[in-house]
């Protein structure tokens, strides 16, 4: 291969990687919000074409969802985690509506208080029935 051959090739390399680094660089750091605007129009198109025509069901106009958010910590004056406390009244607040049926998803990465509260907590409200070999019974 001649020089000029090799520096052709170098330079093509090189000119490549570059502008390879570059535009990865782009898709990676999404400065105009072209990828996750299209990760959201891709879901909807999603949800419309698979999950749309057979999910209508009377029951989506009955659902409520409950969000704890930063807001809803400050104004209850706690931090995250919230007490078992805080969310013992959140729960009564929202049983007060009679509801047919509640679900709790809550995750925690990190400690929280004592879990003896939280059956003595149970045990307060009334979720807790008995006390079987040391094992709690939920209602």
């Amino acid at each position: 291969m001649t020089r000029v051959g090799y520096r052709w090739i170098k330079g093509l390399f090189y000119s490549t990687l570059l502008t390879s680094l570059f535009w990865g660089g782009i898709a990676q750091l999404d400065p105009f919000g072209i990828k996750a605007a299209a990760s959201i129009q891709s879901e909807s198109v999603f949800m419309r074409m698979i999950g749309g025509p057979w999910y209508q069901s009377a029951a989506q106009d009955k659902i409520t969802v409950v969000l704890i958010d930063d807001n809803y910590i400050s104004q209850i004056k706690e931090s995250w985690p919230i007490s078992y406390i805080a969310q013992e009244m959140l729960l009564s607040d929202i049983l007060a509506f009679k509801p047919k049926a509640v679900f709790l998803d809550l995750l925690y990465s990190h400690n929280h208080e004592t879990p003896n509260l939280v059956f003595s907590l149970l045990a307060w409200s009334g979720l807790i029935c008995s006390h079987r070999n040391g094992r709690e019974t939920m209602k």
